[in-house]
């Protein structure tokens, strides 16, 4: 079976930036809003996503954000799809209209990929989990622990 493999650029938090990932043409840019080194605000976002080519989908990344400061970040700065690391369950999933979703799942150990298939999302990011730290941290988990997951 043949899967195509799509490229995320993320992070980003300068105009220089932009200028390559605009060169490079992947097919999303990832715009971090949780607590991270790489955390842009809204402002940031809309000077960035404004500057960035109009063919690359833009990513907020989000972790436990109140609900109504995702829709406004999807509103003011264009963002196309919204991954989520947090704990948000399916209602907060569901509330999120007119934008792709995609569910981070902070993974471990096998039993942390079990019940990645229960959420409602356009799609999945696997991610490490190091000292209780989702995702960003440069570190790969195991990634023999997806093997069988479809």
């Amino acid at each position: 079976m043949f899967k195509m493999t799509k490229i995320k650029i993320c992070g980003i938090t300068r105009l220089k930036e932009i200028e390559f990932i605009n060169e490079l043409q992947p097919e999303y840019a990832g715009f971090v809003f949780a607590k991270s080194r790489r955390r842009i605000s809204l402002e940031q976002c809309v000077t960035l996503s404004e500057a960035l080519d109009k063919n690359i989908k833009r990513v907020g990344v989000f972790v436990n954000e109140d609900i109504e400061n995702v829709k406004k970040a999807v509103k003011e700065a264009g963002l196309q799809v919204v991954q989520l690391h947090g704990d948000e369950d399916q209602a907060y999933i569901d509330s999120l209209k007119g934008v792709e979703v995609w569910k981070a799942i902070s993974v471990s150990k096998t039993s942390d990929v079990e019940n990645a298939g229960t959420y409602s999302v356009q799609g999945l990011v696997f991610d490490s989990m190091l000292d209780g730290i989702r995702g960003g941290t440069g570190k790969s988990f195991d990634w023999n622990i997806l093997k069988g997951f479809t």
